[in-house]
């Protein structure tokens, strides 16, 4: 996930995707790291850089960025970053602590474990969570899963009314096919 908010890279089985992240993400993530800081100054210090580019992202936070400690300097090179290469060693620069929080934080360690019928669906032009991360959902649930991947939705609903009548009317079917699962059994 934050490979995909910092630079707009995913990838499942080999196969690599890059789309347009929607920035505002990236001020999420790092109201959502801020948390993790052990050192109360910094914690403090990237909540109000957080709150500030949240309201405006062009907001000036030099100042505040400058105040920031080693724990603080690294959750803001690793939110500002945009370069796929620097991900992996930007997080290994994260307080320890910080690190297994995060770790924590996965669904996938626990979705094993669900033995619910689980159903799941993504619009593959998500601009806030790539649809990648349902798939792996999906894979760690084995059986107990359903994925639906929608090609006509972004984040939070239908993509603009010019995609293909072909994809829409797919989407379409994927959809009802979801609803049909959530109906209890003697109804269907």
């Amino acid at each position: 996930m934050i490979r995909f908010v910092t630079t707009g890279e995913h990838s499942d089985g080999g196969q690599r995707y890059v789309q347009r992240q929607e920035e505002y993400n990236r001020w999420k993530l790092l109201a959502l790291l801020a948390g993790l800081v052990d050192d109360s100054g910094d914690r403090k210090r990237l909540e109000e850089i957080g709150r500030r580019k949240l309201a405006w992202p062009g907001d000036d936070t030099r100042a505040v960025e400058q105040e920031l400690g080693p724990e603080g300097g690294a959750v803001l090179a690793l939110v500002v970053n945009r370069r796929e290469d620097a991900v992996a060693p930007l997080l290994a620069r994260l307080p320890r602590a910080a690190r297994e929080q995060l770790q924590r934080l996965s669904p996938l360690v626990a979705i094993p474990r669900v033995q619910a019928r689980m159903l799941l669906a993504h619009g593959t032009a998500d601009d806030s969570i790539p649809f990648t991360e349902s798939v792996r959902l999906a894979e760690a649930a084995g059986p107990h899963a359903r994925l639906a991947l929608f090609h006509t939705f972004h984040h939070t609903g239908p993509a603009p009314f010019w995609a293909s009548l072909r994809m829409q009317l797919g989407d379409g079917w994927q959809l009802v096919g979801l609803v049909d699962e959530l109906l209890p059994l003697e109804r269907r």
